[in-house]
């Protein structure tokens, strides 16, 4: 049995979205000025500079929706954080599930930083 391979295809890659063509894309809401095709395609095809990341993934992963304004998503991240503060209050208070194996474990990797996803460019900054 004989395999025949075919030499790789090679692609043109676009620039990487940068910080003064991402803002473009907004008007002065904050709201998108061009299709989410458009924004979907340019990132496609060039990537995105890493500063950008964690603003741009919070669209393509639908925290954030297409239409909003910067005001609805300043509303939305601080929403996010409030009830990531409550479901952890209430998870550090369940004393009953705190005597859990399980619980203790996952107390050791998580409990290092009080609010992990708050900080360092994380979901909810």
């Amino acid at each position: 049995m004989c395999v025949e391979i075919t030499p790789p295809v090679r692609v043109e890659r676009n620039s990487p979205v940068d910080e003064r063509t991402w803002r473009k894309f907004f008007d002065h809401t904050g709201r998108l000025s061009i299709s989410t095709t458009e924004v979907k395609a340019a990132i496609f095809h060039g990537g995105i500079e890493s500063s950008l990341r964690p603003e741009a993934w919070k669209f393509l992963l639908g925290l954030y929706p297409w239409s909003s304004s910067a005001d609805e998503r300043k509303a939305i991240r601080r929403s996010k954080r409030d009830e990531y503060v409550r479901l952890k209050g209430k998870w550090w208070d369940d004393f009953e599930l705190q005597q859990d194996g399980w619980f203790k474990d996952q107390k050791s990797r998580i409990g290092q930083y009080p609010f992990p996803c708050l900080g360092w460019g994380g979901l909810l900054e």
